[in-house]
């Protein structure tokens, strides 16, 4: 009869510990040679292949061997991992030694054959490390954040590397593409800020370097741009493509020119660039992808007229992008149509247009959303002013203009403050740049412009003529005026003649404004003042009321009561919609005028028309 037991001497062997069998037969004490245990590392064996992988690393030491061959012995209910040769160690597992921070130098056998993803992660004492060159594949962020490895030998072996292979390894300063490489994913080398050269073995088939950048093997798509590289680049000639994040974190470069030849910068071309003012864009190119110049310093973008798209957030953290200009391929007559500050922090002051892709009415949001699809704009603030050349037409006399109509169909617009004219095209601007000044409205300049809810009346503005300039525009419901300017103001979206303080005009009470009760002291009403609106039934004018302008009423079918309490007047046209609630039909009028006005001094309207 033999009675088994199992006793871990913790005795020492260089890198291995000794663990003995304990036995018993017959009462007598036996001891068997001892297992060579291989420490703190942790593996996972196939017994059809005979293949063992790397799973965990559980100690602190600074110096790591990874044998290339293991055997495993059960005792009783735990298994050791010993010194043998019954299973080849072919991979390192997925976080098998990640966050060893201590770890400095380690030695990897000729047997492995693949490195798994994040395998090396966050081992930021990592210096020293040679990969065999029977190693085909790296995984995804398998170096990542390894911030003290400022050198790799990528093996002959080696077929691919995915998406943040050496993500953050700030100290990488060269690295070498064997021939054997067919398969690079963007970002391979994401942030690798002193990384200045990307060198290719020439007999690759499939990549190729070009002054330490790497591109496809024709030439055509250029891939990587070390991040630590020079402060000027020139893209060479022939580039067809910048490729995803091709650029992005090269923080010391502050200039790129891109020849004619670049048709399409895709997505985070120049990410985070963030020292790049200046970028050169050709005529040719076709498209820019979304986030492609995400948080540059870019101060200004000329966008050449070939571009057909712009994706969403091209632009998006460009805190010093003042200026966009579209380029016109065969003129400069541009026109500035965006000012104001993004909601991400994007002040941008201008954006210019070429007039020739905008005509015969075609209005600017149409010409935007078909040409240009999701633009950088599209985060601007809802008080985003929109200047749209082409859409109000103008008459000019010495060095000021008169606006004369609005063809447009944006619901929001603003009346620009100067304009010129360029190849017969009016240019709009907010500012004082233009040639003619900007000084009135003219004659029904925007009557019956039933899609306009909101206008706004710059401070050049001086005339606006008094014939229903805004009359019968059913949804509007404000309008705006400068603060600088002195002769019109606004009131709760009501526009005015004069200044807080004095008797001052009626202008405009917009149709589309929804109160039912209105109350004003006021000298004078434009003629259609109230044109159009359908929402007021009670109207009460208090204090000096001297005059009221013909169909100042017109069409405002829900009119209840007008209410006229001081002082003689004089009414040029008296017009009441005979559907209203109070005026059935004809017989009626002469009773509701007398029963409505004999006490207000009706008697004194002379030859007033009653319609």
């Amino acid at each position: 009869f033999i009675s088994l037991c199992f006793l871990i001497c913790a005795m020492s062997f260089g890198v291995y510990s000794a663990v003995s069998v304990m036995y018993t037969v017959s009462g007598s004490i036996y001891y068997d040679v001892p297992f060579d245990i291989i420490p703190d590392l942790v593996f996972s064996v196939e017994n059809n292949t005979g293949n063992a992988t790397l799973q965990d690393y559980t100690g602190n030491q600074d110096f790591l061997e990874i044998p290339a061959t293991i055997s495993v012995v059960s005792l009783g209910d735990k298994t050791y991992f010993v010194e043998g040769e019954d299973y080849t160690v072919t991979t390192i597992g997925v976080n098998a030694l990640r966050d060893c921070i201590n770890l400095k130098t380690i030695i990897l056998p000729d047997t492995i054959s693949r490195i798994e993803m994040n395998a090396f992660y966050y081992c930021t004492s990592l210096s020293d490390i040679k990969i065999p060159d029977t190693v085909s594949y790296i995984g995804q962020e398998a170096f990542g954040y390894c911030t003290s490895l400022s050198k790799i030998i990528l093996p002959n072996s080696l077929t691919s590397l995915m998406q943040f292979t050496f993500n953050q390894c700030s100290q990488l300063s060269t690295v070498n593409i064997p021939s054997s490489v067919i398969s690079i994913d963007a970002q391979v080398f994401n942030s690798c800020l002193n990384l200045e050269y990307i060198n290719v073995d020439s007999k690759n088939t499939v990549y190729s370097s070009i002054d330490g950048v790497l591109f496809s093997k024709d030439g055509t798509e250029l891939l990587n741009f070390p991040a630590g590289k020079s402060e000027l680049y020139t893209v060479p000639d022939g580039t067809k493509i910048l490729r995803q994040y091709s650029f992005a974190f090269s923080r010391k470069i502050t200039s790129v020119t891109i020849p004619k030849s670049v048709v399409s910068i895709y997505e985070g071309a120049f990410y985070l660039c963030s020292n790049l003012e200046s970028v050169t864009l050709s005529e040719g190119l076709l498209d820019i992808g979304p986030s492609s110049f995400n948080g540059t310093n870019l101060k200004e973008i000329t966008i050449p007229h070939s571009v057909n798209s712009i994706s969403s957030n091209a632009f998006t953290n460009c805190s010093s992008l003042q200026n966009a200009y579209f380029v016109d391929a065969n003129s400069d007559n541009a026109k500035w149509i965006i000012s104001n500050q993004a909601e991400d922090g994007t002040l941008i002051d201008s954006v210019q247009i070429p007039l020739d892709d905008i005509k015969n009415s075609v209005t600017m949001a149409t010409y935007l959303s078909k040409r240009y699809n999701e633009c950088f704009w599209e985060n601007q603030t809802p008080d985003t002013e929109l200047v749209i050349p082409s859409q109000f037409t103008f008459s000019v006399q010495g060095n000021e203009a008169t606006v004369t109509g609005y063809t447009g169909s944006p619901t929001d617009i603003k009346i620009p403050n100067t304009i010129s004219i360029v190849n017969g095209e009016y240019i709009c601007y907010d500012g004082d740049e233009g040639d003619y000044i900007v000084t009135s409205i003219g004659s029904r300049a925007f009557n019956s412009c039933t899609t306009l809810t909101t206008v706004f009346i710059p401070r050049s503005v001086t005339s606006i003529a008094e014939d229903g300039v805004f009359a019968y525009c059913t949804s509007l419901t404000t309008i705006n005026v400068d603060e600088n300017n002195t002769k019109f103001r606004s009131e709760d979206g009501i526009l005015y003649e004069g200044m807080p303080g004095n008797l001052g005009q009626l202008v405009s009470y917009p149709a589309g404004k929804t109160d039912i009760t209105y109350s004003i002291n006021i000298g004078h009403v434009y003629a259609y003042a109230f044109a159009g609106n359908k929402y007021l039934q009670n109207i009460s004018f208090t204090g000096f009321l001297q005059s009221i302008g013909e169909y100042s009423f017109d069409k405002c079918a829900n009119i209840k009561n007008i209410a006229i309490s001081t002082s003689p007047f004089k009414i040029s046209t008296v017009n009441i919609e005979l559907d209203s609630t109070t005026i059935k039909d004809t017989a009626l009028m002469a009773e509701y005028l007398t029963n409505t006005y004999c006490t207000y001094r009706w008697s004194y309207c002379g030859d007033t028309d009653i319609n």
